[in-house]
């Protein structure tokens, strides 16, 4: 039988091509990078030996010769497609799909084909040489390509199967790349004399390298470093090859300023020379690109104290005074941090926490602080994943409680509204408390869902209860600044009201003075209609933060919340009494309702009596208390009220 080599020819010079691509640039080589390279040698090793088995039917060699070169181009190629696999499935961080029993059983299939290779010259069962020397295909030959088929087909479905954790791009890629080589298969059995297999093979890798593991996906190209996902396969490659490693994070301060004066394009270029700067003194240390002005250092070999100490030195000492940029004098400052693995940390996903934690806090701190890792901020980071972890559960598992807190209305003597707030209680953990993780639902996006499961509690709440024919004139709801910048907000919360019947002026929105600050004009958006349907609107916390007498003017608050810190001040100190009741005098001037917060006992009660406030919440009247609890009182109230009523008449 001839055989047409073409094709072959073709897949070595793709496979060389793609080699000397991969060794001329530079790599990460995590578990995931060194499967990948010996793909390449492999894709090159069996086009190279398949056409070696073509030519070794047209001159006359010992047979063992002929055995030899066949049975090294079949396992090798048939070892493309495992490693393919392994390939694939390494892209998972943690491949909670892999047991023990599963990477036994995916390792079978080759080990057997490899057997029936290695015992083929006793055999003749892949292939045999016979007595005029010709190579002749044996009965069980086509198992190499039931093999292949077997593995690209595996990797199909474990991408499939673990969609959630690939990419879109990976999912596009890893098809296209398997449907391909299985056609290919097909191909080659229909027409044997035509080698299109290696052909395809060639191009199936040269076509991961570019799409999965070209190393232009790990730099930040315009700075020529690293960008995010280069650090992350460098941090990967070091867990998984337990090699030590320290971090220095540094965060420039200014580079903001710089944009503002300077414009986006001298900023860049700004930037740039930083950065090239850096990595000129910085050789040891790989640079890595995390955000505008802030880089982290990597440094490994048994010199990496050594090397994180002069560049912290370094850089103390070369951006201690103004750096120059076209003639002009621009001031930037570094804070820094240092982590170590693994005396600080010692698992892949606790290092990405802390250099997220380290890179934030950084920030809060003064120029020149380096900051060193602990297991007491390690502690405090696992302490937010478990909490984050809970908080998933318990709006899945419906375990967020919503509490209630009445407020009590001088004029009235009585109760004419509560506040609405979000309980969180574990068995684990216990008591975790709102300003514990409200900011974690914040940070992680975890607060949208939170919102709309409060805001619903209360509206299936009061449209059941019909709380105003009992004397609740609205519920107060709590939204979150990050909440506010969210832009159909307004839309969202008409939805849920309607979707319970319950009339806009029965709610009351709360906000804080932040809120105001952060998303002004994405707020007015969600407040004007809102207000036009009859929601109210309390602005809290007011005498903390960012109070500012323009936003109760700005904003069309019914209610302004004076903070408890305000309240407890003014019985201690003169002067912060005198300042709560001018805060009291103007706000009633501006015809607002005023609420005081933190009211423990009967002098502070009396006391806001006096000045004027009309509305008071906080321990002397009720705690925050479950719905079931929240309604007794009510009723108990209600009771009271209504036979107060009977004895008048």
């Amino acid at each position: 039988m001839s055989y047409v080599i073409h094709y072959d020819v073709a897949a070595v010079v793709i496979s060389a091509f793609t080699m000397i691509s991969f060794l001329l640039r530079k790599n990460i080589m995590n578990y995931r990078t060194k499967v990948f390279y010996a793909i390449l040698w492999g894709a090159l090793l069996s086009g190279m030996m398949d056409i070696v088995t073509v030519l070794l039917m047209v001159i006359t060699v010992p047979v063992w010769v002929t055995y030899a070169a066949n049975m090294i181009y079949l396992l090798v190629f048939s070892s493309l497609s495992f490693l393919y696999f392994k390939y694939i499935s390494s892209m998972l961080v943690r491949p909670t799909w892999w047991t023990r029993r599963r990477r036994i059983a995916i390792v079978i299939p080759y080990v057997v084909y490899a057997a029936l290779l290695v015992t083929t010259p006793l055999t003749k069962w892949i292939f045999y040489v016979d007595a005029d020397g010709a190579y002749v295909h044996g009965k069980l030959f086509h198992i190499s390509y039931a093999v292949a088929f077997c593995y690209v087909f595996a990797t199909l479905f474990y991408t499939q199967r673990n969609r959630r954790r690939f990419t879109k791009t990976q999912i596009l890629s890893v098809t296209s790349y398997s449907v391909g080589l299985l056609a290919s298969l097909f191909l080659q059995v229909s027409f044997p004399k035509i080698l299109l297999l290696q052909f395809a093979v060639s191009v199936s890798v040269w076509l991961m390298y570019q799409a999965l593991e070209n190393t232009k996906n790990f730099e930040k190209t315009e700075l020529g470093i690293y960008n995010r996902q280069g650090f992350m396969k460098i941090i990967s490659c070091a867990v998984e090859d337990k090699e030590p490693m320290k971090l220095l994070g540094i965060r420039f301060n200014g580079f903001q300023v710089v944009r503002e004066t300077l414009g986006v394009e001298n900023s860049v270029a700004f930037h740039k020379q930083i950065v090239d700067f850096l990595s000129e003194n910085l050789t040891k240390l790989d640079l890595c690109w995390m955000a505008d002005g802030i880089y982290i250092a990597c440094a490994k070999g048994n010199d990496r104290d050594e090397s994180i100490e002069n560049a912290i030195r370094f850089i103390h000492e070369e951006f201690n005074s103004a750096v120059k940029y076209q003639g002009m004098q621009i001031v930037i400052s570094a804070a820094m941090f240092v982590l170590d693995y693994p005396k600080d940390v010692d698992k892949l996903e606790d290092i990405l926490d802390m250099v997220d934690y380290e890179i934030e806090k950084v920030g809060e701190k003064e120029d020149g602080v380096v900051l060193r890792s602990s297991e007491e901020v390690l502690a405090k980071l696992r302490r937010e994943h478990a909490i984050a972890q809970l908080m998933k559960r318990a709006l899945a598992d419906h375990k967020f409680e919503v509490y209630y807190q009445p407020i009590y209305s001088v004029a009235k003597k009585k109760y004419r509204s509560a506040e609405a707030l979000v309980r969180l209680i574990d068995e684990e953990l216990g008591f975790v408390g709102p300003d514990e993780f409200i900011p974690i639902a914040e940070k992680n996006g975890t607060i949208f869902e939170l919102g709309e499961y409060v805001f619903r509690s209360v509206c299936s709440m009061l449209s059941r209860e019909r709380l105003w024919e009992k004397g609740i004139e609205y519920i107060e709801v709590n939204l979150s600044p990050v909440q506010c910048m969210e832009a159909d907000l307004h839309e969202k919360l008409f939805a849920i009201m309607d979707e319970y019947k319950l009339p806009c002026e029965y709610i009351n929105l709360e906000i804080t003075e932040s809120a105001t600050v952060s998303s002004e004009e994405i707020l007015r958006r969600n407040i004007d209609p809102l207000l036009a349907n009859g929601v109210t609107f309390s602005l809290d916390d007011y005498g903390t933060g960012y109070s500012n007498i323009s936003n109760v003017i700005s904003y069309p608050f019914h209610i302004i919340k004076i903070d408890k810190s305000m309240v407890w001040s003014a019985m201690k100190n003169d002067r912060a009494m005198r300042a709560l009741r001018h805060t009291i005098a103007m706000i009633k001037d501006l015809d607002i309702h005023i609420v005081a917060e933190g009211v423990e006992t009967a002098e502070q009660a009396q006391m806001l009596g006096v000045l004027g406030c009309g509305f008071l919440q906080g321990y002397y009247y009720s705690k925050p208390v479950p719905e079931k609890t929240f309604l007794k009182l009510l009723r108990e109230a209600w009771d009271v009220d209504r036979l107060g009523q009977e004895v008048s008449k």
